[in-house]
């Protein structure tokens, strides 16, 4: 429940521009907000659904390293196409990461979309998401995940 005016519209807004920029994320299809008692407002947001996992739930199973390492270039390049669009998740954690096998790869989505801002690339705040991905993976990994998402055009 929100207080009016709810961030349905605006994450609608953001899924599509996302995706027009080539971002990953689960594209948002409708929206509806409803009025509920006086003052609240309930907003539900229909999106295609992806077969896949959190990562957050995926590191829970404590996957050996060879699975953890095949999840890194999709990761890396979804902190790198988020970076190279100047968009900032102020709450970019393993629960807003999609994972979705694509034959023997991964795909990585960003979720919960309401509250990204766009910003310049340059912007320490746009760095600070990288920062944010130390769970669940040890020091090698997570120096090869930031050697992989800053570098340009690599997957």
């Amino acid at each position: 429940l929100f207080f009016p005016p709810t961030r349905a519209p605006y994450e609608l807004l953001v899924s599509h521009l996302l995706a027009g920029l080539g971002v990953r994320t689960p594209l948002v299809v409708a929206i509806a907000v409803y009025p509920v008692r006086r003052v609240l407002r309930r907003s539900d947001i229909v999106s295609l659904e992806l077969p896949g996992r959190d990562l957050g739930k995926a590191l829970r199973d404590k996957p050996d390293a060879d699975v953890r390492r095949g999840w890194l270039p999709s990761i890396a390049a979804l902190i790198r196409s988020l970076t190279t669009v100047g968009a900032w998740h102020p709450d970019l954690n393993v629960g807003n990461v999609l994972l979705v096998e694509n034959g023997s790869a991964w795909d990585a989505y960003v979720l919960d979309i309401d509250r990204l801002q766009f910003v310049p690339p340059s912007d320490p705040t746009v760095r600070e998401m990288r920062a944010r991905f130390g769970v669940g993976f040890d020091d090698a990994e997570m120096r090869q995940l930031r050697e992989m998402a800053s570098a340009p055009g690599s997957a």
